[in-house]
């Protein structure tokens, strides 16, 4: 099963449990008190093959509540876990997930799209005189969106596919070789970088 909700307006039957919601009967009886508190502890009851949490409070998950993502017999609500949102789960509840079996890609490696996206148009900035940038790189043109923009937004798109299909691998590869976490394999990758820049 994959599941794709607005966590902070579905409940798990399908019915809008709003953040400011008091008292909130659920279809199978139960009552939800306060709608903020449900949507603040969603991703703690919810099941689901994959979990892609793309934004949320920071250490959403962590050391003191990760247990509750797990069955009596110690199963996990998720088999795999990517993260879209940054420092959603910390550190000590990825290795727990991963301990358990949850194949896990952490922030750091699996949303670097934004950055890349955000770092490509401020280049496009600085290669375009501003009255060029307004005409080709924004939507305020009558005419609609300039072949220039549609291409680069494709081009920017390609990079990013490549990018995560070899940070990807990278990190598979290094699992199947070592065992070893993927999130430790993430942060190793991510030194690497910040070396390699450095040295630039």
């Amino acid at each position: 099963m994959i599941s794709h909700f607005d966590a902070s307006k579905l409940s798990k039957d399908g019915y809008r449990v709003l953040v400011e919601d008091q008292d909130y009967t659920l279809p199978n009886g139960e009552v939800v008190p306060d709608g903020a508190e449900f949507r603040n502890g969603a991703h703690l009851r919810f099941k689901a093959d994959i979990f892609v949490p793309c934004g949320g409070r920071p250490e959403a998950i962590n050391v003191s509540n990760v247990k509750q993502l797990f069955d009596e017999e110690g199963r996990c609500n998720f088999k795999y876990v990517v993260e879209g949102a940054n420092l959603f789960i910390t550190q000590q509840a990825r290795l727990a997930l991963e301990k358990h079996g949850v194949i896990l890609f952490k922030d750091s490696s699996a949303n670097k799209g934004g950055v890349t996206s955000s770092s490509l148009e401020v280049l496009a900035g600085l290669g375009l005189e501003d009255e060029e940038f307004i005409d080709l790189m924004t939507s305020q043109r009558e005419e609609g969106l300039s072949d220039l923009y549609l291409n680069y937004v494709q081009a920017i798109q390609k990079v990013i596919t490549n990018n995560a299909a070899m940070v990807f691998s990278c990190i598979w590869k290094e699992h199947q070789a070592t065992k070893r976490p993927f999130t430790l394999i993430s942060d190793d990758i991510g030194k690497q970088l910040m070396e390699l820049q450095t040295e630039l």
